[in-house]
């Protein structure tokens, strides 16, 4: 019996060395065209180290799904298979308690670093 493909237990599957952040460029337009998409802006976020690319479980300590949740302003969440928990794709990184927009955020970052 085919059921729905499982959903992926990482955001990206290319993150970023740690060594090869500080040589990003990025331009203005080339982030706002990032930030049309909530699931290219996440992608984006996880590849260079700006939120968590894989989440464990807090309940069971197995690998959780990143899914698509129309109730989170990101527009998915990190779910457990095993145990049905949920967690924020926020969660473990600089926006987990911020009540702003992940955009919004991005950009401020974004022109404050490029004055």
């Amino acid at each position: 019996m085919a059921g729905r493909p499982a959903a992926p237990r990482q955001i990206s599957p290319n993150v970023l060395p740690v060594a090869q952040l500080a040589n990003v460029d990025i331009i203005t337009r080339e982030l706002y065209s990032i930030m049309e998409n909530k699931q290219q802006l996440l992608q984006w976020l996880a590849t260079h180290r700006l939120i968590r690319n894989a989440v464990q479980c807090s309940s069971c300590q197995r690998a959780m799904a990143v899914v698509s949740r129309t109730e989170s302003s990101d527009g998915f969440s990190w779910r457990c298979r095993q145990c049905n928990t949920r967690c924020s794709v926020r969660t473990g990184s600089f926006f987990t308690n911020c009540e702003t927009s992940t955009e919004k955020i991005v950009m401020l970052f974004f022109y404050w670093l490029y004055e």
